[in-house]
């Protein structure tokens, strides 16, 4: 399956550490020859039967190295755009993430350093009061395989621990000298399988549990702590083996559904592209929706 787009902007503001080494082409699920991807969002308004504009996010890749990401919030909801640069073993040494349209405007840089072909620290150039760590430090065992990552803040506190096994990855995360939160992933056949939240006393917060289809995710459930539940589900359109169009339906907070629609456009060497034809976008969501409706098993969609 591959990883939603807009996802995959959390490789960059995540809470989960600024250490993600792994940018490039070959690490995503996109046709070999990319050179530029674009993923825009919709909302469907239940009350007008109609798509809305939300983000877009873009991609763009230089010789298999991702070089530039933007993502835009619609409108007047401002931008993360980034810019990556490599050297000559095509490893990320320096990336400048830029921010408008928020309380922390500005611009953030990071340098990595290597050990052999492994990045050991990531390090905040320019120092800014954010919600992650400036300092990430990268541990791996002996087969090369990444094992811990530590994140400080700019006192040089611990602020989180990952521990990565074959089957589970395990953080925790602290709030100054106590601990705040534990946040296991545990995978099968390399796919998320569940991903559990639990407190400082060790008790679960929420638990979201995954299902696949032909190697795609066709539904997100999570179990709260109250013991409530909420259930997402995705519906495809794949051209070649690719994802062009996306729909994900789950409840909203006043327990009506919420329904999100994606379009993906891959742009490929020789001029080549794999997408959904310009101008038939919420077309093709229209026809997703039908099946995705039934999917999600309502009786009766807000009609």
């Amino acid at each position: 399956m591959k990883v939603a787009l807009a996802s995959l902007f959390f490789l960059f503001i995540g809470w989960t550490s600024i250490a993600q080494e792994k940018l490039q082409l070959s690490e995503y699920d996109f046709p070999e020859n990319t050179i530029s991807v674009s993923e825009r969002q919709y909302d469907f308004q239940n009350y007008n039967k109609s798509w809305k504009a939300g983000r877009t996010v873009s991609y763009k890749f230089d010789k298999g190295n991702l070089i530039y990401q933007r993502t835009a919030y619609g409108v007047g909801g401002g931008s993360d755009s980034y810019e990556l640069s490599y050297n000559d073993k095509n490893q990320m040494v320096h990336r400048t993430h830029y921010r408008t349209g928020s309380k922390t405007d500005g611009k953030y840089e990071y340098d990595y350093v290597y050990t052999g072909i492994n990045p050991v620290t990531i390090t905040e150039a320019a120092t800014h009061s954010r919600s992650y760590a400036p300092k990430t430090v990268i541990s791996y065992n002996a087969k090369g395989e990444k094992s811990q990552e530590d994140s400080y803040n700019g006192n040089d506190k611990l602020t989180a621990r990952t521990s990565y096994f074959p089957d589970q990855t395990i953080q925790v995360v602290y709030d100054g000298d106590r601990l705040w939160q534990k946040r296991v992933t545990k995978f099968k056949k390399g796919k998320t399988e569940e991903y559990t939240v639990f407190d400082k006393d060790d008790q679960v917060i929420s638990q979201e549990t995954f299902k696949y289809k032909k190697g795609n995710l066709i539904s997100k459930t999570t179990v709260k702590k109250d013991g409530s539940t909420n259930t997402r589900t995705y519906t495809y359109k794949m051209i070649n083996g690719f994802e062009v169009a996306r729909i994900e339906i789950y409840e909203g907070y006043d327990k009506k559904p919420r329904v999100e629609g994606f379009i993906t456009e891959y742009s490929l060497e020789d001029d080549q592209k794999i997408g959904i034809t310009t101008g038939k976008e919420t077309a093709t969501l229209d026809e997703l929706l039908t099946d995705a409706k039934k999917q999600y098993g309502l009786k009766k969609f807000d009609e």
